[in-house]
């Protein structure tokens, strides 16, 4: 029967070949789960938060709740910059600008459909949190780097080169 796999399993795609001195093949063995859970976070789940978490705040303006508002929007302020990670792999940084993106445009909808939701103190609250978000934070920038690509690639030719491909 199939092997049960658990969510967050590695792909068919991350299955290496190990094979023996002859050159015929002795098994097949899966990278270790945890280092790529390490390596690349469950990306997908941070977007599906910060959907749940605009949706919400769309909700709590249309019933006149300016904290939950509030909280919201910081929140998936928090979750863009936690994506990014200016050290981390350039699709988290990625993922990282389309929750800023829609967090943006969940803000925008708020302010032009329920106009007295947000009071001025809020605005510059939130502002103030917008501005302070940025991918590459060390450069006060939003340009995005390969410092996680650079360090695999520094990693890789290690790995490769050891007697037993265990450092």
């Amino acid at each position: 029967p199939p092997r049960k796999r658990s969510p967050v399993a590695s792909p068919p795609s991350a299955r290496r070949s190990v094979a023996a001195m002859d050159g015929k093949a002795q098994g097949v063995q899966e990278i270790d789960d945890a280092l790529i859970s390490a390596i690349l976070p469950s990306l997908a789940v941070y977007r599906e938060f910060a959907r749940l978490l605009t949706f919400d705040a769309r909700l709590a303006a249309s019933q006149g709740d300016s904290p939950r508002v509030m909280e919201n929007l910081r929140a998936v302020n928090a979750l863009a910059r936690h994506a990014s990670d200016p050290g981390g792999m350039l699709i988290g940084q990625l993922v990282g600008q389309a929750i800023y993106g829609l967090n943006s445009f969940a803000l925008s909808e708020v302010i032009a459909n329920r106009p007295g939701v947000l009071s001025d103190a809020d605005l510059l609250t939130i502002s103030q949190d917008f501005s302070r978000w940025r991918i590459n934070p060390a450069k006060q920038d939003d340009s995005m780097n390969l410092d996680g690509e650079r360090a695999v690639m520094y990693d890789l030719p290690q790995r490769i080169n050891t007697d037993d491909g265990h450092g």
